[in-house]
This record gives structure tokens, C-alpha cells and sequence, in this order.
């Protein structure tokens, strides 16, 4: 937290050859006011025509006296991974969600916020993810797009059915569909022109690959490449 150009870590002793100072109108270098060894919280004195009486003694004040303050990264900043010392990223599946259900005969439709067939959130074979042949393509549509509303259809690393948080989901860089929209917005002009659909390359290999959008990146489902 800053308060009046300054910054104290009051668990971290200053270096050797390092001693902080409030920045004020001092011409001669250092520029400003040097503090006295830091102990405990803070208390900043300044001189009488930068800091208004406080009620104590003129010119010491509290800087985080009347601040609202609480714990950061509680509620933005979380995050998963054993690699961070976080909870697991993704969750077990059920049994349908693992293994391969629908063949590709009609794409996959995004709507109401959902990818149909192969969505997460939907339970039995609609939830699990649609086979596609080995040489073909699968295409997905966005029938949100008439209200307005854009999506993605982004790989990301198997299964990649975990909450969203700040590190998690990311696209794994496999194949990303671009922003399926109707195109031009009077207030983004960098979605370009419309386009509803997009299909997978031809040339992925065997396998399941998740995705997520990058615009509501709650929405997670899955295809399976097969022989």
C-alpha cells in the first residue's frame, strides 16, 4: 500500500546503503525528508505546511489511520495447482465425461451458454464428449450471437473441468476458433466481420481435447478424435 509517495515493508530491514525517505520538496539530494529505523507501525512525520494537525501532535500522523482496508486475494486472486501450493485444478469426472458419446453427425451448437453435445454441465451422453473421425473436421456454432453475445471455443490442457480462477483455465495452444459473433461492436471495433461457425482442423491427432471460452471461461466441453 502506498501513502504519500512512500512504500515500508516493516518485515523486511532496509539494505545496507538503503534508508527510505518521504519524497517532499527537498532541492538537495536525496530528495525529501529520511525517516528514523522503522519499528513496528510506521508513525510519519511531516513538516507543518505538507500534513494537517491529526488531533495527536501536530504533524504525526497514522498513513493507514481511517482506511478501510481488508485481505487481499481472497476473492480476485485465487488460484490451483500443486505447482503454486494450491488445491488441484481440475475435478474427478464422471464416468460419461471420460469415455466418448455422441458421433459427429451436426456439430456442436452453442447455446444458452452451453456447447450441445459435449458440455460439462449436461448429464448422459449429451455430457460426454463427440467423437469425431480421424481426417475430419467438427464445427461448432454460435446461436448466442443473435443476442448479442460472443464466445470462443479454446483448447486447454485434459480435463480442464476445474473452477475458474486467475491461472486456470489456459489455452494449451492446440486450436482456438476465434471470437464467434456477428461482427462489428459499437463499442469494440476489433471483432471484425461476422462469423458464427468454426471448425476443427483435419489434422488433429487421435485423442480428447477439453476447451473453454475465453470470454466465459465457466463454459467447458470436449471432443474425441477416433481411428
Amino acid at each position: 500500500m502506498t501513502h504519500e509517495g512512500m512504500y515500508i515493508d516493516t518485515k523486511q530491514k532496509p539494505k545496507r546503503g538503503c534508508r527510505p525517505y518521504l519524497l517532499g520538496q527537498s532541492r538537495k539530494p536525496p530528495r525529501g525528508e529520511k525517516l528514523r529505523k522503522v519499528r513496528g507501525v510506521p508513525k510519519l512525520r511531516f513538516k507543518s505546511n505538507t500534513a494537517p494537525p491529526t488531533g495527536r501532535r501536530h504533524g504525526w500522523i497514522d498513513p493507514t489511520e481511517g482506511v478501510v482496508n481488508r485481505k487481499w486475494g481472497e476473492e480476485h486472486d485465487k488460484f490451483c495447482g500443486k505447482r503454486w501450493d494450491g488445491p488441484p485444478c481440475e475435478r474427478p469426472l464422471r464416468e460419461e465425461q471420460a469415455s466418448g458419446g455422441l458421433p459427429n453427425t451436426a456439430g456442436v451448437h452453442i447455446a444458452d451458454f452451453l456447447y450441445a453435445p459435449g458440455d460439462r454441465a449436461l448429464s448422459g451422453p449429451a455430457g460426454a464428449p463427440v467423437q469425431v473421425e480421424k481426417g475430419t473436421s467438427l464445427t461448432f456454432v454460435n446461436e448466442d450471437a443473435g443476442l448479442g453475445i460472443r464466445h470462443t471455443v479454446t483448447t486447454c490442457a485434459w480435463p480442464c473441468n476445474g473452477p475458474y480462477v486467475a491461472n486456470y483455465p489456459l489455452a494449451d495452444g492446440v486450436w482456438d476458433s476465434g471470437i464467434l459473433s456477428l461482427g462489428l461492436d459499437p463499442i469494440d471495433e476489433q471483432i471484425g466481420a461476422p462469423r458464427l461457425s468454426a471448425s476443427t482442423p483435419r489434422t488433429l491427432p487421435v485423442g480428447k481435447y477439453a476447451y473453454f471460452c475465453r470470454i466465459h471461461p465457466w463454459m467447458r466441453g470436449a471432443f474425441e478424435v477416433v481411428r
